[in-house]
């Protein structure tokens, strides 16, 4: 509450007067109003009797009304206490109002983009409980602090992000690194077709965004880098999330969208590939080398070829259960040649192909493993 000694000037027309004057003596001076006087030409201005009036007409003044000087003590104010909650809008403000005046709440201006107003409630706790809004207008009898909160509008979300601003926004955001060794490791700017905008989405009175990007575009890049051939390592699902925000004050409340703090936001986990097995590591594995039999006469005997030869056979590296394995496929063409020619026989191979999936074992980056299996192809 304060108190203020006031001072207000005020054009009173004299056909309102309680006090006869004659206007046949323009120069005459009227007599000083009294405070009743005063709350009947003036009213609604709450005088109270310590009313003090000062000189009345201006000398020269044609305007046909008296100019009266009116000082008031004792009025009293009061504050009223605006308080927003949350991040979202000005937090606060204070208004000083005359004691016994028709007040209306004020709404803040302008609304951020995608929000409306709640209400204002006598208590933060109340927040969002209509039963105890308080009214749009109250009589100012004592201080007042009321609390409110800007909620998103669901009706009317923010505009998403095209893939332009995207890429400007998040900037150098990707990371792929080797998860064998601790030095490949390369950041990627943010790359058009890389990633996937989803749809503006409320999260705790917030508008957001998610980013989805892939991995593969980068590990592309990635293998060109010098630092061999990698895949993406165990468990890794190619996929990242980066969670956009709507900061509904930017731009003078006109609002943007904000990336997560710090850089590197997208990191992908790869592993070094091992390079397929050379003919001579075949060789190693399988001493043996591939053999063939005869299933449509007894007396033709099987017959080992060794070593396996380059061009009869493929072979494909992958990753199963968490281990790296080399499927190898031969073709039998060759190999029936000279069964044919070894035992002096027509013979026709009953399937091209046979295929088999040695482990491959602890080994430096680009070298086959060194995993022995004795026996043939």
């Amino acid at each position: 509450m304060a108190r203020f000694r006031s001072t207000a000037e005020i054009r009173i027309p004299l056909s309102q007067r309680d006090i006869a004057l004659s206007m046949s003596q323009p120069t005459a001076q009227p007599p000083l109003l009294t405070p009743t006087q005063c709350r009947k030409i003036w009213p609604g201005n709450k005088l109270t009797n310590n009313v003090w009036i000062g000189n009345n007409k201006v000398p020269g003044d044609d305007d046909p009304r008296d100019t009266v000087t009116v000082t008031v003590d004792d009025l009293v104010y009061y504050n009223v206490n605006y308080h927003i909650v949350g991040d979202v809008g000005t937090s606060n403000w204070t208004n000083s109002v005359l004691a016994g005046t028709e007040y209306t709440y004020t709404v803040p201006a302008p609304l951020p983009d995608s929000y409306i107003f709640d209400g204002w409630y006598e208590k933060e706790s109340d927040i969002g409980n209509t039963d105890k809004k308080e009214p749009t207008t109250v009589t100012v009898n004592k201080k007042y602090e009321v609390y409110g909160k800007y909620v998103i509008d669901t009706e009317s979300p923010p505009k998403a992000p095209d893939e332009d601003a995207v890429i400007d926004l998040l900037g150098r955001c990707v990371q792929l690194k080797c998860d064998q060794v601790t030095n490949h490791k390369c950041g990627f700017d943010l790359r058009q077709g890389s990633f996937i905008i989803g749809n503006c989405t409320a999260d705790s009175n917030v508008w957001t965004v998610t980013v989805t990007v892939n991995a593969d575009k980068y590990l592309e890049d990635y293998n060109t880098k010098g630092v061999g051939t990698h895949e993406l390592a165990v468990g890794e699902t190619g996929t990242r999330g980066i969670v956009l925000t709507w900061d509904a004050t930017a731009n003078n409340n006109q609002g943007a969208w904000v990336r997560p703090t710090g850089e590197l936001l997208a990191i992908f986990d790869v592993t070094c590939k091992p390079d397929a097995p050379t003919t001579d590591d075949l060789n190693e594995l399988f001493p043996n080398g591939v053999q063939v039999d005869c299933i449509s006469q007894s007396g033709h005997p099987n017959k080992d070829f060794s070593p396996v030869e380059d061009d009869t056979y493929t072979t494909t590296v992958e990753q199963k259960d968490g281990k790296w394995t080399c499927k190898v496929i031969v073709t039998g063409e060759t190999y029936v040649e000279k069964y044919e020619g070894a035992i002096g026989w027509p013979h026709t191979a009953n399937d091209d192909t046979r295929s088999v999936t040695p482990g491959l074992g602890e080994r430096q980056v680009g070298q086959a493993g060194q995993q022995q299996r004795h026996g043939g192809l």
